[in-house]
């Protein structure tokens, strides 16, 4: 894999009657941003999941995403390792992932 630089923000929601966990947002290579993403309180534990999108027959699609699937791991480890350090106690301003690389 190429070496990406993430730039990733994570915003902490407090609100026990929901599963989204946190907003993310990720910035790669200094080229483009991803918004919208979402740290998922699930069944079996935390996942990520892209912007979507709903069509006409209720059906969600992904409207942004990485090709690479080193890339996808990249960012939701990226995310969740930021979400989990900090939701116990989450800070007042995102944190930022240090660049990797």
């Amino acid at each position: 894999m190429n070496s990406n630089k993430l730039d990733v923000r994570v915003y902490p929601i407090i609100d026990p009657k929901t599963s989204i966990k946190a907003h993310a947002s990720v910035a790669i290579d200094d080229l483009v941003v991803i918004r919208g993403i979402r740290v998922i309180e699930g069944k079996n534990g935390l996942f990520v999941t892209m912007p979507q999108s709903q069509d006409k027959n209720k059906k969600f699609h992904d409207i942004a995403f990485p090709i690479s699937g080193d890339l996808r791991k990249a960012i939701n480890k990226s995310i969740l390792d930021i979400y989990e350090s900090d939701c116990i106690e989450p800070p007042a301003e995102p944190r930022e992932s240090p660049e990797m690389g």
